[in-house]
């Protein structure tokens, strides 16, 4: 894996806890992500409808509106279908992860959210590294 694997990556962080949002922005920004951050899904929102980013990022439980809200906003944007978006909470349990599927979540992790993890399910989603037949690397959303 590259030293910088998300190198220019846009990226929109969602999380209304402070000192998790400013952790998570540090270790993706150290990764080569472009990182726009949100305290909450209103002000994600807004972000998002300025400049699109490759993927959303997004706590589940936020002060505003919940991560669910945001989902559906964004998915009704005119071409952010193939946006990718990540949930992270503390709820583990099956149900729980089978609702948050059953939402549109393209992905979720479990706090505390470990950053090789998150790098990974993010090249992942965008195709990062993948050859597009022309040898160039990829940032796209897999089709749907």
């Amino acid at each position: 894996m590259p030293d910088r694997p998300l190198a220019g990556l846009p990226v929109i962080l969602v999380e209304d806890d402070d000192d998790s949002r400013e952790i998570l922005e540090i270790a993706l920004t150290a990764e080569g992500a472009s990182v726009r951050t949100a305290s909450g899904a209103e002000e994600a929102l807004a972000l998002f409808k300025a400049a699109p980013p490759a993927i959303v990022l997004t706590d589940l439980s936020l002060s505003d509106r919940d991560g669910v809200w945001l989902l559906r906003q964004i998915r009704g944007l005119p071409g952010a279908a193939g946006v990718p978006v990540i949930a992270w909470t503390g709820r583990a349990f099956p149900h729980e992860r089978e609702a948050i599927a059953a939402a549109g979540f393209d992905m979720h992790l479990v706090k505390p959210v470990d950053v090789h993890e998150m790098v990974a399910a993010i090249t992942a989603l965008t195709n990062i590294g993948g050859d597009d037949g022309d040898g160039a690397s990829a940032r796209r959303a897999p089709e749907r």
